[in-house]
């Protein structure tokens, strides 16, 4: 079984319950003057809050509806193992891929406002073109952008750190209802990436 595009922990661990814990901060977010220097978060689900329903195959066939521990351990390793192979990669493809993706997200990075994409793409033509041709040609590494070009994976980074404080700082003044407001710019250069990479991959099918 090949494993699914991206399954690192990052992907795993996000809610909106956030506990302040001392520790050194991550060298990315200190020179980016995102967070604290001496705080750091940590962010659990709330499992009493998980809602369950069994299909009958479920209940029959349980170990063909879900992966074991150990199939997730070995999906995930497989992904940080290929991350390294591409990121190590000298070849053509591979950096003409990471360029592409880094001038790509570079766009996503300047609007400081939200944009309806469903009105447009917020692409060049040339970064377009570019990105359709390596979706094209290099479709297996699809998700693993965070985990392979260094630009976006600093930057996401960052910004997720600073997103866990910001949930932290309105959880302590008990105002909830500005988590959305708080976020929304930090998380809107990967939801603009986001759209513009469904967009190109769309028109690969």
């Amino acid at each position: 079984t090949s494993p699914p595009p991206c399954l690192d922990d990052d992907s795993i661990h996000s809610t909106f319950t956030a506990n302040s814990t001392k520790s050194a901060s991550s060298p990315v977010a200190s020179q980016r003057k995102i967070v604290s220097p001496h705080i750091a978060t940590k962010v659990r689900f709330d499992e009493s809050l998980n809602q369950a329903s069994r299909a009958a195959a479920n209940a029959k066939y349980p170990e063909r509806c879900w992966y074991t521990p150990s199939e997730l351990q070995n999906f995930k390793k497989a992904v940080v193992a290929f991350s390294k192979q591409l990121v190590r990669s000298s070849e053509a493809l591979e950096c003409n891929y990471r360029r592409v993706v880094t001038s790509v997200y570079t766009t996503c990075l300047q609007f400081n406002y939200e944009v309806d994409t469903s009105k447009g793409c917020i692409l060049c033509p040339g970064d377009q073109g570019d990105l359709k041709k390596c979706i094209e040609k290099s479709g297996d590494r699809l998700g693993l952008d965070r985990l392979t070009v260094q630009m976006l994976a600093e930057d996401v980074r960052a910004r997720r750190v600073a997103i866990y404080q910001k949930v932290a700082a309105l959880q302590r003044k008990d105002s909830p209802s500005m988590m959305e407001d708080a976020v929304e710019s930090l998380t809107r250069p990967s939801r603009l990436f986001a759209r513009e990479l469904a967009r190109q991959v769309s028109k690969t099918i």
